[in-house]
């Protein structure tokens, strides 16, 4: 366990009052990411910039290409790259690849549940799981064909895994609602009648969401997730890699309707 000292460093960043709130700022944050080409090109013709500060490999991260990210309870910043798992305090970067026991270091989705346990997906499909500044447990993928992870979310002690080429499954792990047992397999249960090919999944306590292409489910949060697809399509009108930005806009619509 991480001391007091660690939990509150210089600069810490701050905790996310709620979690849509939370999931906002993540979004923000990935949408100033991908959109940098645009603020390069606005600097070009002449528009001012806001001060930004970068942090890449020499500051201590793994790897300076980051896909996904996360802010647990404790209020650091989790980074998932081509190269590993980072963690940022505020100042300083702690990294979590295979030599620390993680599956791959490929990472594509990234979830901390609501122990504060921080779970990655990898481009292998696997699962890995940190907990207390160490990979406490790793999974391996469902069967079918070797697919990324495209989003993982907490639901009723297990966890619905989204996969880019094999569907939304949802696996259980013994133990995993207190302490996963890593010594007992896994078992994973396959939702039908999905995409396989799935590019987001999202939700908050109530509602969940998921993108495939242009095409939006939804489904409510309760004893077994049931989705339907939305009459309405994602509308991609920006250039990529901006594309991200319509995609978020669009889910956090959903939301915002559910929540009212």
């Amino acid at each position: 366990m991480a001391s007091e000292a660690e939990q509150r460093p210089g600069g810490r960043l701050r905790r996310a009052p709620a979690l849509a709130r939370a999931w906002s700022l993540l979004f923000v944050v990935l949408c100033l990411m991908l959109c940098v080409p645009r603020a390069v090109q606005a600097q070009e013709n002449g528009a001012p910039l806001p001060p930004f500060r970068v942090y890449a490999t020499a500051d201590g991260m793994s790897q300076a290409e980051v896909g996904v990210l996360a802010q647990d309870q404790s209020g650091y910043l989790w980074m998932g790259t081509l190269r590993g798992l980072n963690r940022f305090d505020g100042s300083r970067f702690t990294s979590f690849t295979i030599a620390e026991g993680l599956r791959q270091n490929h990472l594509t989705a990234l979830l901390v549940d609501g122990r504060n346990r921080v779970w990655v997906g990898d481009a292998q499909g696997g699962v890995s799981m940190v907990k207390d500044d160490a990979v406490r447990l790793t999974i391996s993928p469902p069967p079918g064909p070797v697919s990324p992870v495209a989003g993982l979310y907490e639901w009723r002690d297990q966890l619905l895994v989204a996969t880019q080429g094999n569907g939304l499954w949802i696996v259980t792990v013994p133990g995993t609602g207190t302490d996963a047992d890593p010594t007992k397999a896994p078992d994973w249960i396959k939702l039908e009648g999905l995409p396989e090919n799935i590019d987001q999944l999202l939700g908050d306590r109530r509602q969940l969401a998921l993108r495939s292409g242009t095409e939006v489910w939804s489904a409510d949060v309760g004893t077994n997730p049931t989705f339907r697809r939305l009459q309405v399509q994602v509308n991609f009108n920006c250039q990529a890699p901006c594309n991200i930005c319509n995609i978020a806009d669009c889910l956090f619509k959903f939301f915002d309707n559910w929540q009212r």
